[in-house]
């Protein structure tokens, strides 16, 4: 009996032997499918890394963070462009960015081909998409336009921008000179202004002093900077554009105007910035038709003779005739005359004009041999087979020479479009 009950017991143990390990082989298999599939669904979508960016050695933080996006580095891009230094506009309706700093002025539109940057275009290149509800930019695409480094790290994901253009200091040590140009213009103060020059600038030797106080005992002006920005930075030499407002506060004749000008400018003796040159680089005329309402009086004798003068350059531009023409002017050298006789040649060689006075004025005028004159000019100009009607709106200086009146070389075109 006792045999018989351990061969059983044997038997028994060996199947409960057989069943649990083959309930352990299914547990195990079963935790093999389970960490296997773990692993695909890891595998097909991977934890997104967090990317840095550093600006200067300091990183930069955002709302929403930066995405790597076809292998390039989009940011969100109001909370990048600011932190860059940059004051930000956005037009939702057309999804245009306006952004400008100290060096540089951006403009780029979500769809466009090319952004304009400083006056220039550049391709877009798929640099500024919609991510979500949000506009987004390359951050190597700004990075560059701003004119930093970037360098890129894949281990760290961290990119790392340097901006070698001006510090903040710098940059208001230069634009400090705006500040004290509009001081020494709302006192009109000509020794002041003449202080802000440079002792090397060459608008010294131009006459400089003497033209500022001719213009700061005529009319007093008002001057609004619209917008600034440095163009180039070095130890030596700063370059600034400006776009400028220019309004007649009081005096004599003024056309008011909107101007684009690049100042140049060096170190003085004591570190402060100084104006060595200026360059227009664009004027638009902003009150021509009410420049006609500026009309002095003069005696009936003077107007008559100014009348007829336009008369005789007018016959003179009909009919081509070069010496005609040069005969209503007088020129402060035998040079200058030259060299308007060329240009008058290629103008007459070039086109066929008719021209009339649609209305003129005098608007200045000293008493004795000085005056200036306002006038509409309205043409039937033929280039070629093509023909066409302008008007066109311009301010002459005149002088009485040997008891008649000429014009002089100072004429300003005020405005000019297609009829």
């Amino acid at each position: 009996m006792l045999s018989y009950g351990r061969c059983t017991q044997r038997r028994h143990s060996m199947k409960i032997g057989s069943v649990s390990m083959k309930r352990l082989s299914a547990i195990f298999i079963t935790l093999m499918l389970v960490f296997a599939f773990a692993g695909q669904v890891s595998a097909a979508a991977p934890q997104e890394k967090q990317v840095h960016i550093l600006l200067n050695g300091k990183e930069l933080a955002f709302p929403s963070a930066p995405k790597i996006i076809e292998n390039k580095t989009y940011v969100e891009y109001r909370s990048l462009l600011e932190q860059l230094g940059y004051e930000v506009e956005y037009a939702a309706d057309s999804k245009t960015i306006q952004a400008q700093s100290a060096m540089h002025q951006i403009e780029m539109t979500v769809g466009a081909d090319v952004a304009f940057v400083d006056g220039k275009t550049v391709p877009i290149s798929g640099q500024l998409r919609i991510v979500g509800d949000g506009v987004w930019v390359g951050l190597r695409f700004v990075a560059e336009l701003s004119g930093m480094e970037i360098k890129w790290n894949a281990k760290t994901y961290e990119a790392a921008l340097v901006d070698n253009g001006p510090t903040p200091e710098q940059q208001a040590a230069v634009f400090k000179i705006l500040d004290k140009m509009l001081l020494v213009e709302a006192a009109s103060d000509p020794e002041g202004a003449l202080k802000l020059f440079s002792e090397d600038s060459p608008l010294r030797a131009a006459g400089l002093g003497e033209e500022l106080k001719k213009q700061m005992e005529k009319v007093k002006v008002r001057t609004t900077i619209v917008n600034k920005r440095i163009e180039s930075y070095s130890a030596t030499e700063a370059v600034l554009v400006t776009v400028e407002d220019s309004a007649k506060v009081s005096g004599g004749f003024y056309p008011e105007y909107r101007s684009q000008t690049r100042y140049t400018l060096h170190p003085g003796s004591d570190g402060e910035w100084l104006l060595y040159t200026l360059e227009p680089l664009g004027i638009e005329y902003t009150n021509v038709p009410a420049l006609f309402d500026q009309a002095v009086t003069v005696p009936d004798a003077v107007k008559s003779d100014i009348g007829k003068l336009l008369d005789d350059q007018l016959k003179a531009t009909q009919t081509e005739n070069i010496e005609a023409y040069l005969a209503t002017m007088t020129f402060k050298s035998d040079a200058e005359k030259e060299a308007f006789k060329g240009q008058l040649q290629q103008i007459f060689s070039a086109a066929d004009s008719s021209p009339a006075v649609e209305k003129w004025i005098v608007v200045e005028y000293n008493g004795t041999d000085k005056a200036t004159i306002l006038w509409s000019l309205v043409s039937d100009v033929k280039v070629g087979t093509q023909a066409v009607k302008t008007k066109v709106v311009l301010a002459n200086e005149l002088e009485k020479v040997n008891g008649k009146w000429l014009f002089n070389s100072n004429q300003t075109q005020l405005s000019a479009k297609q009829l």
